[in-house]
């Protein structure tokens, strides 16, 4: 129903009533017009207050993320960490779409069923360690790296893992636990040449 028009207000039973319309008068007199003007007053300082918390909850939201990522770097966050990764792609030919990633080079005949993009696994497995160095080896003990911590994850829905393995020069070493992704590996204790 359609509010008259000029100072005429519906309200609940008051004085000075005129009309009776299912429960609500409608009131024709000074008092309703500046009711009615107090109200739509308030209606709009509602309406900016609204508003204007609006921006301020949307503003510490985008506060809260940036301090929370701060936080979780510092390690103030429990259960939480952060990861830093960084990759290299030293060559992307052009119109060739490749991932920033050691194995999307394009330099070169690339093996059959070589994929620029990296492809996540879908089953986690074990993983043969390897180094290039025969002296890179922790028992015996070598001039190398001697011991590795390995990083990953052993599906896509659970925390970080890691392990500690012991090189064996240039011979595979199996990890221990089954990763969908190993992401980092750091030396833990090497000899005296201290290069890799």
């Amino acid at each position: 129903m359609a509010r008259p028009t000029g100072t005429t207000l519906l309200v609940p039973e008051v004085a000075n009533a005129e009309h009776d319309t299912d429960g609500f008068k409608y009131v024709r007199d000074e008092a309703a017009a500046i009711a009615l003007a107090s109200l739509e007053t308030q209606q709009d300082l509602t309406t900016d207050a609204v508003d204007a918390l609006g921006v301020l909850i949307s503003t510490l939201t985008v506060e809260l993320q940036q301090q929370s990522g701060l936080e979780i770097a510092l390690g103030n966050v429990a259960g939480m960490t952060s990861i830093d990764k960084y990759g290299e792609n030293t060559d992307i030919d052009a119109d060739v779409r490749a991932d920033i990633w050691d194995g999307g080079k394009t330099t070169g005949a690339l093996p059959a069923g070589t994929s620029l993009i990296w492809l996540a696994p879908t089953a986690a497995a074990k993983h043969n360690i390897t180094s290039t160095s025969g002296s890179d080896d922790g028992a015996p003990v070598g001039g190398g790296a001697r011991t590795l911590r390995i990083f990953g994850l052993q599906d896509w829905d659970t925390a970080e893992v890691n392990e500690d393995i012991t090189l064996n020069g240039t011979a595979n070493v199996l990890t221990a636990n089954f990763y969908v992704i190993i992401h980092r590996m750091e030396v833990l204790t090497s000899g005296g040449t201290s290069i890799n």
